[in-house]
């Protein structure tokens, strides 16, 4: 393990360094965004996916916070008389969600395999060299690879997976805390002189995505959408949307690499590859103000 370097651990997700233990970019997401419960989500969709006129009818009635909301909604089940069916709807989706995240996986990892038999790879018509995972015993994954790259090569080259890191410091108390993550596709362009700039790429296998929350778009009286969670922090006047989310996540990344590598982002995008549809969606996504302060 060497000094200012960072190494991913698979098995507990965790990642490491001499300097002690670093955060993940979603453990800080959850300070960020509305925190995900499993049930209550899984409930909703097993309840949309028998009475749709049940959600909509709540969401009119509810603001997203409202921990009542999820009650009437059973209840109108129970009373509808599909309570059962939703249970084991619910039941069903969760095996499937568990299956999904393991297809996300592996979808993520035939694409890297694939990127890196061939050697190179082209986007917008500039081609790069394909960099593999610089391999270190006992971790799976280490940012020595992005920081051997950038001193070995003067040309334009592809990360995948790189793994990034910032150090910051508490505003409170002063001290310092490490943050880290991996970007599915790290584009590099070499501009000359040392110097590079950055394409980050993203790997999605949602149902769907959308920058809309899922709630009513009627006003609460302090003039926020009722129903929609918004983002907190720097990110406040985003709803809480699952493209926004990917958005913060993807801007954290372009953060660090200005932070720790004095490298710029060009541009950022996600592709989706829907698991029902053979067809992929391309988003591309907003580099926010706060990455450069």
């Amino acid at each position: 393990m060497k000094d200012n370097e960072v190494y991913f651990i698979k098995k507990n997700h965790s990642y490491v360094s001499k300097k002690g233990p670093y955060r993940s970019v979603s453990s800080i997401m959850k300070h960020i965004a509305a925190p995900f419960n499993e049930m209550e989500n899984l409930l909703r969709s097993a309840i949309r996916a028998h009475d749709e006129s049940i959600y909509i009818e709540a969401k009119e009635i509810f603001d997203w916070d409202d921990p009542k909301i999820f009650k009437w909604m059973f209840d109108k089940a129970v009373e509808k008389g599909i309570q059962e069916e939703v249970n084991i709807e619910a039941n069903e989706l969760k095996r499937l969600w568990a299956k999904n995240s393991e297809s996300g996986t592996a979808l993520h990892d035939g694409f890297e395999a694939f990127d890196i038999e061939q050697g190179f790879v082209e986007y917008q018509n500039i081609r790069y060299k394909v960099i593999p995972r610089y391999e270190i015993e006992g971790y799976e994954n280490s940012s020595e690879t992005l920081t051997k790259a950038l001193k070995k090569y003067r040309e334009n080259i592809f990360i995948p997976e790189a793994l990034v890191h910032v150090e910051c410091i508490d505003k409170e108390t002063g001290k310092p805390f490490y943050i880290a993550g991996q970007i599915d596709k790290l584009y590099l362009i070499y501009l000359g002189g040392g110097k590079w700039l950055a394409i980050i790429g993203d790997y999605k296998t949602d149902k769907s995505l959308s920058w809309k929350g899922i709630y009513s778009r009627s006003k609460n009286e302090s003039g926020f959408m009722k129903g929609f969670p918004n983002m907190k922090g720097p990110f406040k006047e985003y709803n809480d949307s699952k493209l926004n989310y990917y958005l913060i996540k993807m801007n954290y990344y372009a953060k660090f690499l200005i932070k720790t590598y004095d490298i710029k982002t060009k541009s950022m995008f996600i592709t989706n590859f829907p698991r029902e549809n053979k067809k992929n969606f391309h988003y591309p996504i907003p580099i926010h103000r706060m990455i450069y302060k």
